[in-house]
Order: C-alpha cells, then structure tokens, then sequence
C-alpha cells in the first residue's frame, strides 16, 4: 500500500501541477493565481480522473487480509459473490427498469456499502481462476460474451446520440453485460492457456512491467494532442481510433520501458 501511495501521488503530483508549471514558464510566474494554485493542490489530493483506478485498489488491499480468510472456504467465496451479484446488478441495474423502487428502498435499508462497488471482480477473478467450468457452461457464457460486446456498442452509440452526450451506463463495469463480457474473456483466456503459454518469452514479462505506466501516462497524451487540435473525432473515426491507439500505446511502452531502468524512482513510477 505505501508502493501504491507512493505512485498515486508521483502521478498526481505531475497531473496537478502541470498546467501550472506551463503557465508559469510561458506567461510568467505572475499569471499563476491563487484559485489556479488552489485548485491544483485540490487536484493533487484527488489524483486526475482516470486514477479512480488506483483509489479502487487501494481499497481492495486495504481488505486483503479479510478477503483471504473468506477465499479459504470456497463456499463462502461464493456466498459473497452471490450477494455481491444481487446488490450489485440485480437491486441497482435492474430494480428501476422493472418498476423495483420498493425493492430497492428495502435493500438500501439493510446499508450493504462494502457490496455495491467492484469489489466482486476483484474476488471473482480469484474465483474463477480457482474452480473448473465444464464446457457446457463454458460455451453458452462464450456466445453470451460474444454477443455483449456488438450489444455494449449498439447500446452506447444509441444512448450517446439520444443525449447528444457521452453516456457511459452500458459501457460501465456496473452493467450486466459488462460483467458478462468480462466473465467470458476471463474463463477463455484461463482455458485456452495464452497466458501460461506467453509468460514463457522473455518479451511478454517486459512489457506486463510497463503497463502501469502505460495506463497512467496515457491521458496525457491525448490531452496534449487534443491541444494541437488532433483528436479523434477530426478524421474518419475508423482510421484515427487505432492509429492513435496504437501510436500512444507504442509511445508510452517504450517510455515505460526506459523509466523503468531509472533507479528507485523508476520503480515507483512504474509500479515494478
């Protein structure tokens, strides 16, 4: 936890103060305000948007201890993801489309807090990595993955244009057909052995080490090209999705893989 306190606050220490270090430099010290100052320190405690990520798994190694004495007893794993399920999906993403509002005014009676956030993925991968499916199962959950992922897009196209707004309700991970996508592509990958099979050359290690930093710097890049008027929408969406995808992702392994070798500071900033 003080490793991942560490990285939170690098980060969030270069995401915060960014704009005010630019700022300074090209306008001069003076144009940096108060309210600028304080907003950046207030930033700085938060962490930038997309490190709710780290915050989440602060959170979950702050249960460790508790989480494995209840994964000692593999039916109580699956008590609490069963009640993690009906809290999580069935009560919240279900109740207020089939009319549930006394269902969901009961359940919230009973302040089940710890079982309404992303703590059953958490648990769920150690779940499913520890039990075997048949293959009759395993095969109706692959077509029902397969079948989430157009469905996730159809949905998401549809609610964004109705909105005229970006709506991420069924591109969550507190969607169902989220959790089935994720199920599937978990137990796939677990079965088919990829894993085990690409841990073996010597490049697969490499770059597991680096995406930590690749999902951190990440943002910032696109804020940056968004900046200088390059974004994604600009071009035919088609093209300019997976040419900066990839671009950025190229960039951003290769940095990883440089500040990695930093001593001490490397390590923090790429959470090796």
């Amino acid at each position: 936890m003080l490793k991942l306190s560490a990285g939170f606050y690098i980060w969030s220490l270069f995401y915060a103060f960014q704009s005010v270090i630019f700022n300074g430099l090209v306008h001069g010290w003076y144009s940096v305000t108060r309210e600028m100052r304080s907003t950046a320190f207030t930033r700085f405690i938060m962490g930038h948007g997309h490190m709710w990520f780290l915050l989440d798994l602060f959170g979950f190694y702050l249960l460790l201890p508790i989480l494995r004495k209840i994964c000692e007893n593999i039916k109580i794993v699956e008590y609490f993801l069963l009640l993690w399920l009906i809290t999580r999906f069935f009560i919240i993403a279900i109740m207020p489309y089939v009319g549930g509002e006394i269902v969901i005014v009961l359940m919230n009676s009973l302040h089940l807090y710890s079982l309404t956030g992303y703590i059953g993925y958490f648990v769920g991968g150690y779940y499913l990595n520890k039990i075997n499916i048949p293959r009759y199962i395993r095969y109706p959950l692959y077509a029902l993955g397969t079948g989430s992922l157009p469905f996730t897009m159809i949905k998401t196209l549809s609610c964004c244009r109705a909105e005229n707004t970006y709506n991420d309700m069924w591109f969550s991970p507190s969607s169902i057909n989220i959790l089935i996508l994720s199920t599937a592509a978990f137990i796939l990958m677990k079965n088919m052995k990829i894993p085990d099979r690409l841990a073996g050359e010597k490049w697969i290690p490499a770059m597991a080490k680096c995406t930590f930093f690749v999902y951190m710097s990440h943002p910032f890049f696109i804020e940056k090209l968004n900046l200088l008027g390059i974004n994604v929408i600009k071009y035919p969406v088609v093209l300019s999705i997976p040419v900066m995808t990839i671009g950025i992702f190229s960039v951003t392994m290769l940095l990883g893989l440089l500040i990695g070798k930093i001593p001490i500071i490397g390590k923090y900033i790429t959470f090796q």
